[in-house]
């Protein structure tokens, strides 16, 4: 499995040591090409040349038919889009980017390569993209169907058998209740002090329980791998746009503007 990983991660570091000379790539469409390579190579095993090609087919509409197309669409997107806001953050915050950079580089030196025991190694990662998940959700709510009648503790209503309900994920990791400050990136809301703080069902960034999603792990550890190689060998420079503003026209929560990131070699 890490050696799919290897080859779609060489592709992403090669491309953006090649663009290097420009002022900035946008996060989206980078880490868009990084997440459709990734799943082609593991859910179909193809290479669908995503850095090497501009014009590369494989996303297009024709080439994906369900049920495939829902599984690449239900891991392209978030993963994509998770490893955007996380670097977006961290253009940001260099303190908190150079302490994850430090992290890495102690891991892949005593592993001498990024491997999977190596990234179990890199703890403030892991909290890194659990606060990035908190602040941005891939998914504004979840629904769920009421399996039979339900009355709400310490009231009079009832939730009706059927009933569709909707869980809001968004509002649930804003909610000053479970976590102060929702505004703030804050590195150490996940560490081992503080994550025991909250309701374990305020956090739901991939559902819960027995429905929730089932490529939560792999997608976590394809956002864990690219960025731990992206910040191994590359320094972002802050070309980013602030405040964040939300995009309104789709489903999924993205960027109304473009997140231009610059780079530049360690």
């Amino acid at each position: 499995m890490i050696v799919l990983f290897d080859n779609v991660v060489e592709d992403l570091k090669t491309y953006v040591r090649k663009n290097l000379g420009k002022e900035s790539l946008e996060a989206k469409e980078l880490f868009a090409k990084f997440s459709t390579d990734i799943i082609a190579s593991f859910a179909f095993g193809v290479d669908a040349n995503s850095f090497k090609s501009e014009s590369a087919e494989f996303r297009s509409m024709e080439r994906i038919v369900a049920p495939a197309g829902q599984l690449f669409a239900a891991g392209f997107e978030p993963v994509s889009f998770t490893m955007a806001f996380t670097l977006y953050e961290l253009c940001l915050q260099p303190d908190i980017s150079n302490k994850v950079q430090q992290e890495i580089k102690k891991a892949i030196l005593n592993h001498r390569k990024t491997t999977y025991e190596a990234l179990k190694d890199m703890k403030y990662l892991e909290i890194i993209l659990y606060e990035s998940l908190r602040k941005y959700p891939t998914v504004p709510f979840i629904d769920r169907i009421c399996i039979e009648d339900y009355k709400l503790p310490n009231s009079n209503f009832m939730i009706e058998k059927d009933t569709l309900v909707y869980i809001p994920v968004f509002g649930l990791h804003y909610d000053s209740k479970y976590f102060p400050n929702p505004k703030k990136f804050d590195s150490k809301r996940f560490s081992d002090e503080n994550k025991n703080r909250f309701h374990e069902y305020a956090f739901i960034p991939f559902g819960k329980g027995p429905r929730s999603c089932i490529g939560a792990r792999f997608g976590f550890l394809t956002n864990k791998f690219g960025l731990a190689h992206i910040l191994s060998e590359i320094v972002k420079s802050t070309k980013t746009p602030v405040p964040m503003e939300y995009g309104t026209k789709g489903f999924l929560i993205s960027s109304k503007r473009r997140l231009p990131i610059g780079f530049k070699e360690l």
